[in-house]
């Protein structure tokens, strides 16, 4: 299944998730997408994929945002492990978040 199928279902089984959200989702992954250079599925749902699209995201975008999109990739990891479509998601800790490397050194 595709994370783009997957949306969809997660949109209409939430009824109150606000079109701005649904277009966020659609925008991290459409960020993976590029990354993976193929349409998401749910078989690239993976921990060390996830780390490595998110320091490949991180060369081009905000720590902030690269943190928004992993949420949201994971939200959609949640919804399909509650569908029975997949394992849950490991605990990524915080260790594992993305900041920009030498951040907060000063030259």
């Amino acid at each position: 299944m595709f994370l783009s199928e997957l949306l969809a279902s997660y949109a209409a089984e939430r009824p109150d998730l606000a079109p701005c959200t649904a277009r966020y989702l659609g925008y991290s992954i459409n960020n993976f997408r590029r990354f993976l250079c193929h349409e998401p599925s749910l078989s690239d749902l993976n921990k060390q994929t996830i780390l490595a699209w998110m320091t490949w995201s991180g060369k081009e975008i905000a720590a902030r945002s690269v943190n928004h999109h992993r949420v949201n990739i994971i939200s959609l990891w949640n919804h399909a492990a509650d569908l029975d479509l997949i394992s849950p998601p490991p605990k990524i800790a915080k260790t594992d978040r993305y900041s920009h490397p030498g951040k907060g050194i000063k030259f």
